[in-house]
């Protein structure tokens, strides 16, 4: 130390000049010097601190400068230098804190262009975004400047992987707002939003820049208004950035293919999270004519509707079943018909079962139950909208059937929409007597009576719907009480009941028991009276014309109307939809039929009505507490891949909580085991090693990689129950979903 005392005193000089020749000098000393006073040594370290704790902002910015120098020559390693640099910011006064924050962010350019892309840090810890971030509040405007800085100057190594080292601290950022400091809130915020508008700089490069904050998304934790105000403000930002990127690309005539489905990403990941039982905010509105306004700005650049929005329109029937509010109605209907008739006007090649087994046949039944809204406004859109599904139900019928193709693989991570759609497909498409592959999640566990089969053939979905609905309404008759699981289903389900049973009353086999099933949902749920006339109205519309042979269905259809009677606020509806047929004029048979279903509704008025086998025991048990649970086909693959939606519900339910923070983490720690085989497994480092060794049972060993994304998707949706430490373990998990 005594070879540097007497410049460093000279680094205390008055004049400003003076002391940066000072630490000039300190320097020059320390790259000629032999080794025991170099750098690395413990005097030169000692004047190293000294330089850089200083007081004299001359002194300090030149020792900063002089240490960039010393990693440049190769004098000293770029870790060092960035510790030596961290160590003093911590430190500092707050004047100096951007000068210190600019020379981090400038060695790690300096590292990542001598790694030549591949610096990848292993966990958000090694980071060293994110240990600036963690030092000092003080730090993040100037730090949001350098992320972009650093983006800027490398991507001409590949934005992808910029965005793959950037990937700890994006996610690390958005996690931090978990804490009570709503200030954390304004740096994620100012950060995904400056990244966002960076990309309208460089087009052709903005993609993997998306994608990543894309997939950063799933991590808000809208958990609070404010988070949910601050959100908005992220996708309004998202979304403006990604149109004025998209008209560049076409303008340029390339990516536009990739843009698209990138957009169709940012749809899905943002409408799922106002799908989740964890958000504070109905508030979806505003979101939805942002992304509405999105996909517009396609259609009048003259893009073609992607196939891939097939899953945006399921989303939005969910939306549209979940909502009470007419002006989130109103937006939804809205967008649902821009779709529809984006749609419409394009052709594209595609699977002749997956185009006329629609996804949008799920929405009719909601949007018939808002033809009876008194808004003007909401009873037109839904008008306008279901003049287009008639068509396609219409459709439907005209066409001859055509054998669905089975994927290959396993299904996809499941979501409520996708659950509800790929029930509707299976059972369309199978042969109801042949039930060897995968059979319905029995709703005989919950009633207690054998309704699964009936002379040696498996009952259908429809009729054990009806059973159940049955068996509830009994129980409330009889004033006993209805399990917690069954209520879950009067005050959340039967409109999504309604969904898939509305389309199933079109299948030739099927159609009976689905209306049968339809009318069991009616006296489940009294408020879907109104809406089941109509659906009556509705399908009696399509039934009585030229060129649909479905006339047959009209008595069946029609039976329904003296179930609806058992609801006293719909008998003069009821009655007032049978009485026309009682004209002079009309039909015999009309007659005749009319007159039996006044006398039954009279008669049920009269009455005094209240109305798996799996792959793993967590499956079965999460899928019976799950408001889905009727919809779950019990397959050793769906019930698997339902545990990410099931698994909420287990654990959400009251008496779960007590043990949700700890179950949680124990699903963590099995996760991390997987993702350590799996790893091993790809990297064939584990080939000779016994699953066993690694705590993993022998019948995972071959299908570590689906277990891998079941857990981990688990994980994340359940993430708000474990600490920031372990939610940032989890964050680090590099998971390939397969879309």
């Amino acid at each position: 130390m005594d070879s540097y005392t007497s410049l460093l005193e000279k680094t205390r000089l008055p004049q400003p000049s003076l002391q940066k020749f000072a630490v000039i000098s300190i320097f020059s000393k320390l790259q000629t010097a032999p080794v025991r006073l170099g750098p690395d040594s413990e005097p030169g370290a000692q004047a190293i601190s000294q330089c850089l704790q200083s007081s004299s902002p001359a002194v300090v910015d030149q020792s900063v400068r002089e240490v960039c120098r010393l990693v440049l020559n190769s004098n000293m390693d770029l870790s060092r230098a960035l510790l030596e640099l961290q160590s003093a910011l911590e430190g500092s006064d707050p004047k100096f804190v951007p000068l210190f924050v600019k020379s981090l962010g400038f060695l790690v350019c300096v590292g990542y262009e001598r790694s030549n892309g591949s610096w990848k840090p292993e966990s958000h810890e090694d980071h060293p975004f994110v240990k600036i971030l963690s030092s000092r509040r003080e730090v993040e405007r100037e730090l949001v400047n350098q992320v972009l800085l650093f983006m800027a100057k490398n991507k001409g190594l590949g934005m992808a992987e910029v965005c793959e080292f950037l990937r700890h601290f994006l996610i690390f950022s958005i996690l931090r707002m978990n804490a009570s400091d709503s200030s954390l809130f304004l740096f994620a915020r100012q950060l995904i939003t400056s990244m966002a508008s960076f990309c309208c700089s460089i087009p052709n490069q903005a993609l993997p820049i998306f994608r990543a904050l894309i997939h950063c998304l799933k991590y808000f934790p809208l958990k609070s208004l404010e988070v949910t105000r601050n959100f908005c403000y992220v996708v309004e930002c998202l979304v403006d950035s990604f149109t004025v990127v998209l008209k560049q690309l076409v303008g340029k005539g390339v990516l536009i293919t990739e843009a698209q489905l990138c957009g169709v990403e940012l749809i899905e990941n943002v409408l799922s999270l106002y799908m989740s039982p964890c958000k504070q905010s109905d508030e979806i509105e505003p979101i939805v004519e942002l992304l509405k306004h999105m996909l517009v700005a396609q259609k009048d650049l003259a893009l073609h509707y992607m196939p891939e929005l097939a899953s945006v329109i399921l989303s939005l029937s969910v939306l549209l079943i979940e909502s009470d509010l007419e002006h989130q109605q109103l937006s939804i209907l809205k967008f649902l018909q821009f779709l529809l008739k984006w749609k419409s006007k394009i052709e594209y090649a595609v699977n002749g079962a997956e185009y006329f087994l629609s996804e949008e046949l799920l929405v009719i039944f909601p949007v018939i139950s808002l033809i009876s809204s008194p808004s003007k406004s909401v009873k037109g859109a839904a008008n306008d909208l279901l003049v287009l599904l008639e068509r396609l139900l219409v459709k439907l019928l005209t066409m001859p059937k055509i054998n669905l193709a089975k994927k290959v693989g396993y299904p996809s991570i499941s979501r409520p929409e996708l659950i509800a759609y790929r029930l509707l497909q299976h059972l369309w498409f199978e042969d109801r007597n042949s039930l060897s592959s995968s059979f319905f999640l029995s709703f005989s566990s919950v009633c207690g009576t054998d309704v699964q089969e009936m002379h040696g053939r498996p009952r259908s979905w429809a009729y054990q719907l009806k059973e159940l609905a049955l068996w509830i309404v009994e129980r409330r008759k009889s004033g006993l009480p209805v399990p917690r699981s069954q209520e879950i289903l009067l005050t959340e389900m039967p409109l999504l009941f309604g969904a898939i049973a509305a389309v199933l009353v079109m299948h030739p086999s099927l159609g009976s028991t689905a209306i049968d099933a339809l009318a069991s949902i009616g006296n489940m749920d009294p408020k879907l009276g109104v809406s089941l006339l109509l659906s009556i109205l509705f399908y009696n519309n399509i039934f009585t014309r030229k060129d649909v042979v479905y006339q047959s269905m009209l008595p069946k259809l029609l039976g329904m109307l003296p179930s609806l009677a058992s609801q006293t606020g719909m008998i003069p509806l009821v009655v007032q939809t049978i009485l026309p047929m009682l004209h002079k004029d009309a039909k015999p048979v009309l007659y005749a039929t009319a007159t039996r279903l006044l006398c039954q509704t009279w008669e049920i008025n009269d009455r005094t009505f209240s109305s798996l086998q799996a792959m793993q025991f967590i499956g079965l048990l999460s899928g019976s507490c799950c408001k889905y649970m009727p919809l779950l086909i019990a397959d050793r693959s769906y019930v698997l891949n339902d545990i990410p939606v099931t698994l909420t519900s287990l654990l959400s339910d009251p008496n779960w909580e007590v043990v949700a923070e700890s179950c949680t983490s124990y699903l963590l720690s099995s996760t991390e085991r997987i993702y350590s085989w799996a790893t091993k497994l790809s990297s064939k480092s584990g080939d000779n090693r016994s699953p066993s060794s690694e705590g993993i049972d022998e019948s995972e060993k071959g299908m570590a990689q689906i277990l891998l994304l079941v857990m981990h998707h688990a994980c994340v949706c359940l993430k708000h129950y474990l600490p920031l430490e372990k939610q940032l373990r989890l964050a680090n998990m590099v998971v390939h979903y397969v879309r």
